[in-house]
């Protein structure tokens, strides 16, 4: 048997042909490692959104003081831009 060649259905068996009695405590090992892998995969994916999220409320927010800096204090677009960070195309769509 090499572990590494093998899809994981052909060890199983060739584990509980060599030792059948260990088929339900393999069944329940992979079990578990399926419900770690999961839970990793769900945690994963909300430390993602949680990045994403941050990065879209970093950007809303100078859009905000963007649109502050032009229309209510009239500033200009390059000092706007110099400022927050924003590109043209950013502060045209304000």
């Amino acid at each position: 048997l090499e572990v590494g060649h093998g899809s994981a259905d052909e060890i199983i068996e060739a584990f509980v042909g060599i030792y059948p009695a260990l088929k339900e405590s393999l069944m329940q090992a992979i079990s578990q490692i399926e419900r770690r892998g999961e839970v990793r995969g769900m945690q994963q994916g909300m430390q993602q959104g949680r990045q994403e999220g941050r990065q879209e409320g970093r950007q809303e927010e100078k859009l905000g003081i963007a649109r502050t800096m032009l229309h209510n204090l009239h500033l200009g677009v390059d000092v706007v831009q110099q400022a927050t960070g924003l590109s043209k195309q950013d502060l045209a769509s304000l």
